[in-house]
């Protein structure tokens, strides 16, 4: 099957865990994933990872592409990838026009595509 970002290799995610459970603004966060490739080929993989504002000043889209790394794997390989996202991309422009990253809680996914997570 291709389009959509499939191919001849059968990939997967797991444990994706954070670099810590709370952030400043001006903080980075790390995402760490394990991904692996069950074939016996080789295989080139997008990570993507989206946001969700929990609960915000302004009506946000549900899920966002925040960060993605393209990661190639060789046949039956398995790696820990990390994910850099600047907690400034979580900033959203707001009624008075102004980009302002609102305090509280978010929700990160992480997946092939933004269905996957």
């Amino acid at each position: 099957m291709f389009g959509y970002g499939l191919g001849f290799a059968k990939t997967t995610l797991h444990e994706s865990k954070l670099d810590k459970k709370t952030y400043q603004a001006s903080d980075t966060i790390k995402v760490v994933v394990k991904i692996e490739n069950h074939s016996d080929i080789a295989a080139k993989q997008v990570i993507q990872v989206y946001s969700q504002q929990v609960v915000g000043e302004t009506v946000r889209p549900l899920w966002e592409l925040k960060a993605f790394q393209k990661v190639k794997l060789q046949a039956k390989e398995i790696r820990e990838v990390e994910i850099a996202l600047p907690l400034s991309r979580l900033a959203y422009i707001h009624r008075d026009l102004k980009s302002r990253l609102d305090p509280g809680n978010y929700r990160l996914k992480v997946g092939f595509d933004s269905q996957s997570g």
